[in-house]
């Protein structure tokens, strides 16, 4: 009796360690042919394999084998051939007997959750014999059996789907592997156009910002003009070029007129102003000169400088006007000087009553009221 007790705690206990794996795998093997049976030839492929991986650690060498030669049944391919030996009516049979079979479990195997294992394990006691537990292991691999042949039998009834699908996960995959070969062309194309155009922008910025330098090259060269305009005028009018310096004037009004925007704008134009009304009173004067003492290089850049500089106001006839007044005046003061200086010279020497004039009074009075001699005088005077 005790080598009874103890044969049958030692197959306890390793019945035990065989029905915890073996539940788990039963649990998931029944879940996986309630969800095949509902979602269709994926999740039922899914069941077989996973099947066929649980199945075999648990069961014997002999059910291992067969399980392999169900699986290299659906997967061959004399398959038409093999399945004329089952006709319809004896694969419904069988369903139906496997049906039965499943329904003796118990219902918590189909529950989400379920612990077949302290389910199984509650049923035994220390005080089992073998052939209780041997009784139970026969129940349970009748079990495994029925699930693995419903499983094979619906494999074989989608296996048309089946290879569908897998030829259908093949093209995929090619369409795949091509769009990721393309995706990987179209990613290395667009990097080589992104270097473009960076390269592109770069030369775009570095092109805009040599012209903004050259813009402010060109408005500090104009600033620097109108600030040297004073010394430039000043060299031109101490050679006597009036023209040019009228000239620099018109350029450099037009250079401020063109920096209305810098805060030194109104500054700049005020000094151009003056220096320009500056440049016209020298020009007056410098025609007054050559009057007096007339050289022709002289008065010919004097003459374009009035043509340069009143060119807008007067005609040719009105310039040559002027310069004949010019002469007029000269010649006025010149002849003004020498009686006056003559009449100067006769009273010093001594008034002679018959000779007196007044040197009041106007030009024209003054000349009108010489002596003759007084005139001959002042005549030969005016000739030298």
């Amino acid at each position: 009796m005790a080598e009874g007790g103890g044969r049958a705690g030692g197959g306890l206990e390793f019945i035990k360690t065989g029905l915890k794996t073996f539940g788990n795998k039963l649990e998931s093997v029944a879940t996986n042919v309630a969800s095949g049976v509902a979602t269709g030839v994926t999740t039922v492929g899914t069941g077989v394999i996973s099947a066929a991986k649980d199945l075999k650690d648990t069961i014997l060498d002999n059910e291992i084998d067969r399980i392999r030669a169900i699986n290299q049944f659906a997967k061959a391919q004399n398959y038409h051939k093999t399945k004329a030996k089952y006709t319809e009516s004896e694969l419904n049979a069988a369903d139906i007997k496997a049906n039965e079979v499943l329904a003796k479990l118990y219902t918590g195997y189909f529950d989400e959750g379920f612990d077949p294992i302290r389910h199984e394990l509650s049923k035994l006691t220390d005080l089992d014999a073998q052939d209780n537990i041997d009784s139970m292991v026969d129940h349970l691999t009748q079990g495994v059996e029925t699930v693995s042949g419903k499983l094979a039998r619906h494999v074989v009834k989608k296996r048309e789907q089946l290879l569908s699908g897998i030829d259908t996960v093949a093209k995929v995959e090619g369409d795949l592997k091509a769009a990721l070969a393309t995706t990987r062309t179209a990613r290395l194309t667009l990097s080589q156009a992104s270097q473009e155009v960076q390269q592109h922008l770069r030369v775009i910025s570095q092109t805009r910002r040599k012209q903004q330098y050259l813009q402010l090259a060109e408005l500090c060269s104009r600033i620097k003009q109108v600030r040297n305009l004073q010394k430039s005028l000043r060299l031109a009018q101490d050679s006597g070029e009036y023209a040019d310096a009228i000239l620099l004037c018109v350029q450099c009004f037009h250079r401020v007129e063109s920096m209305q925007d810098l805060k030194v704008s109104a500054e700049l134009l005020s000094t151009v102003q003056r220096l320009y009304v500056d440049t016209l009173s020298k020009l007056n004067t410098a025609l007054t000169a050559i009057c007096g003492a007339f050289y022709p290089l002289r008065y010919s850049k004097v003459s374009s400088a009035l043509a340069v500089g009143v060119s807008e106001n007067m005609d040719g006839h009105s310039l040559a006007e002027r310069v004949l007044q010019c002469f007029k005046d000269h010649v006025h003061d010149a002849t003004g000087r020498v009686v006056k200086s003559v009449l100067i010279t006769q009273t010093m020497q001594g008034p002679q009553p018959s000779s007196m004039v007044s040197l009041e009074g106007s030009y024209t009075s003054l000349l009108s009221s010489l002596p003759t001699p007084v005139l001959g005088q002042c005549m030969s005077q005016l000739m030298e």
